[in-house]
């Protein structure tokens, strides 16, 4: 089932501040050939991704038939990964690399449930629904097995602000861990980290020098 309008704006929003914790990255000084290049690839794929949800959520927006919007995005993924089958810059790569190259499908695959972390948050889903119980013990590993199998910043700082909206108390420590991953992650996590209240915290067992981080963090928000 396609994405509504207030899921792809709440993507766009997510997108928006990987875009800007890449730019300050691109910023710096002293950056290597390598993590420049990058840095540049990510910032052009979410410039394509975010662009692609723009204009779906513009379509849904003068298109109230969201049957019509999902056969439109399955026509135009199928279009976009011939282009990238026919592509003589992409020769041997496998499909799975040459998706990963177009920002544009990704934004497809994810407004038809398709990519790999809507597809683990959907199993999860099932796996829990006939016992709620299980959700604060399953989502926290879920979103931890993303972060760190998922290969890219983006996942990993995706997967730390969804445990935060989620308030998922038991990802505590996966979050306090994440503080020292790369800039994006480690600022999503703590961003996560503020959500969660001071008891919270110390009942996870917080050391003293994060939480002043965190609240420090928490009266600059």
């Amino acid at each position: 089932m396609i994405a509504d309008n207030v899921e792809i704006r709440h993507r766009i929003d997510q997108l928006k501040l990987s875009y800007e914790g890449y730019t300050r990255q691109l910023s710096r000084p002293n950056l290597s050939d390598e993590r420049q290049e990058r840095l540049k690839a990510s910032v052009r794929m979410l410039e394509q991704e975010g662009g692609t949800l723009e204009k779906l959520a513009q379509f849904g927006r003068v298109e109230a038939d969201r049957d019509k919007i999902e056969a439109e995005v399955k026509a135009r993924l199928g279009i976009v990964r011939e282009r990238l089958a026919s592509d003589p810059a992409l020769d041997g790569y496998s499909q799975e690399e040459r998706e990963q190259t177009s920002g544009e499908l990704k934004a497809l695959q994810w407004a038809l449930g398709q990519d790999k972390l809507v597809q683990d948050t959907q199993e999860w889903a099932r796996e829990t629904a006939f016992d709620p119980t299980r959700a604060e013990r399953t989502l926290p590993a879920l979103l931890d097995l993303v972060g760190r199998e998922g290969g890219d910043t983006d996942t990993r700082a995706n997967a730390a602000y969804d445990v935060g909206q989620l308030h998922i108390v038991g990802a505590i420590p996966m979050l306090v861990g994440a503080l020292g991953d790369e800039p994006l992650v480690a600022e999503m996590a703590m961003h996560a980290l503020c959500r969660f209240s001071k008891d919270e915290l110390q009942a996870a067992n917080v050391d003293a020098q994060v939480l002043a981080q965190i609240e420090k963090a928490r009266q600059q928000d």
